[in-house]
């Protein structure tokens, strides 16, 4: 019985490791999410006398958007607390047990806890992420229109 539980501790422990990574990805992206709107406003600066002739209703669909962007990207790295089950605190709390499939049991059953409150904050740090990311598509394709506009404006 002991490979049985061996075999799903390490899953659990898998599962979890893969969770994190997946969080610390979406801490990326919305970093480049951040940088991609700071060039674009950057871009922006660069024909300030054109953008400043733009009506208000045009500046704020090019702004707006932008601004609303950043906003949700750094909602989704905000820091949330969240904790684990270490090393040092497995020893410590089963120590002095001499059945280990229960003690394999019970730290497989508390991973998968753990992983459950890491799994809700990885969604609520992807809706963040995925409303950050439609702002800036957004953005994007106005910045787009006045680009060509301005182009094409004899």
């Amino acid at each position: 019985m002991t490979d049985l539980w061996d075999l799903m501790a390490d899953e659990t422990r898998e599962s979890f490791s893969e969770l994190k990574n997946l969080m610390m990805g979406l801490d990326t992206k919305a970093s480049i999410i951040i940088v991609i709107n700071g060039v674009l406003l950057a871009a922006l600066s660069l024909i300030q006398s054109e953008f400043v002739h733009l009506g208000i209703i045009y500046r704020i669909l090019i702004l707006l958007p932008l601004f609303l962007s950043v906003g949700s990207a750094i909602g989704c790295l905000y820091p949330r607390r969240w904790s684990w089950l270490g090393g040092q605190e497995i020893i410590d709390k089963y120590q002095c047990e001499d059945n280990a499939d229960l003690v394999a049991c019970q730290i497989s059953k508390t991973r998968a806890g753990e992983e459950d409150k890491l799994r809700k904050l990885y969604d609520e740090k992807f809706d963040w992420f995925e409303c950050s990311f439609w702002f800036m598509a957004v953005t994007l394709i106005f910045v787009g229109i006045l680009f060509i506009y301005l182009l094409l404006d004899p």
